[in-house]
This record gives C-alpha cells, structure tokens and sequence, in this order.
C-alpha cells in the first residue's frame, strides 16, 4: 500500500508539472510562487510533522524565501521495548518550478532538498565504542538525506494567516548506497520512508 500511495503521489506529480506547458488547458492559471514578506522576522512559521525520518513525531520552526526555505526540527520516537530517541534535525529545500493556483489553493508540485539529523540515543554514537575493532563502523548518530516532497499552501482569511499540508519521501545516505548496491533485494519502502505534517505561518 505504502509503495502504491508513493508511486501514485510522484506521477500524479509530474503529470501535474507537464500541465505547466499547457496554456490551453482550464484546470490550472499559473502564478509565481508568492512572495512572503519576512525581513523583520527570524522565523516566519511552526512546523508539525509525522514520521519522515525526524522521529515519530517533531516540532520545528522555518523560514521561506521565494524558492529556498530552511527549518530546524525537534523529534522523538518510543516503542514499548526500546528507550526514547530524541533526534535534531536541519533541512534546506529547493522548488525549481513555478507553484499552480487551484481557486484559492497555493500547489507547489514538486520540491527537492537535503537533511542532516543528529539521533541523541545509547545505540547511536559518533565515536566508535572501544568494544569494536577500529573502523569497525563508520559513525550513526549523524546522517545525511534526500528529501521529495509537494505542498498545498491555504489561506486563512478569517485570521489573516496560511497554513501548508506537505506530504515528502525521504531517504538517507546509506539507504541510497544500499539501493545502489542491492537495487534488484530491496523494495522501495525499504529505501524511502514517507512524512506528512503542517506548517502555519505566523
């Protein structure tokens, strides 16, 4: 189901941006993406995500320019077994195309970026534990990633405020390596993770 839902978020997606280049077609008017005013703010918005590799659930806090947006999160994940893993995490993306405007709905199809999570956790080190042999393991508790995602952008006129729904697949730096290596043994959910969480500006 999770590689069902994936693949149909991604063509959808595309098919969505090949509209761009039909000036014939009634669905969509194209706009450029809206420009915020956010010079006198450090952060212009708070973000609530599940999942997507920040921990089960995180709190963070963005900025948006025109094209780039930057965020810093604050996740944690606990199962009954196991102890609590609170993970920091940064993310810088990118939207390459112009966003559609469905009635009232902001569309940005297509984003693309990189993320960098720290695990604060036992099981997650940074120098390899003096039980193991030299450069037995590279380090855990910091890893890189790709992030894909899309976003709807919504106005609140009544409080004179926009919130963001986004939806991303996420994968991290040795999860792509093992795909590249083991293409034909793993599965797509086994190389991507998915997320989905608000961001409301302020």
């Amino acid at each position: 189901m999770f590689r069902s839902l994936s693949l149909s978020v991604l063509v959808f997606c595309v098919s969505a941006v090949a509209s761009q280049n039909d000036e014939s077609s009634d669905s969509f008017s194209l706009r450029p993406t809206q420009k915020l005013d956010h010079q006198k703010q450090i952060f212009s918005n708070l973000i609530l995500q599940k999942a997507g590799l920040l921990g089960s659930f995180s709190i963070g806090v963005g900025f948006d320019w025109e094209k780039f947006r930057t965020s810093f999160h604050y996740g944690r994940s606990k199962n009954d077994i196991g102890p609590l893993v609170e993970q920091y995490s940064a993310k810088v993306l990118h939207t390459p195309w112009r966003a559609l405007q469905l009635k009232d709905v902001n569309w940005r199809v297509f984003y693309y970026g990189i993320f960098l999570s720290y695990t604060d956790n036992k099981n997650y080190f940074l120098k390899l534990p003096d039980h193991y042999p030299e450069d037995y393991y590279s380090q855990t508790a910091i890893r890189p990633g790709l992030i894909l995602g899309t976003e709807f952008r919504v106005p609140i006129v009544e409080f004179n405020k926009q919130i963001v729904v986004f939806y991303e697949l996420v994968s991290t730096d040795y999860r792509l390596i093992a795909f590249y290596n083991e293409s034909e043994r793993l599965g797509f959910s086994e190389v991507f993770s998915s997320g989905a969480g608000v961001r409301v500006f302020w």
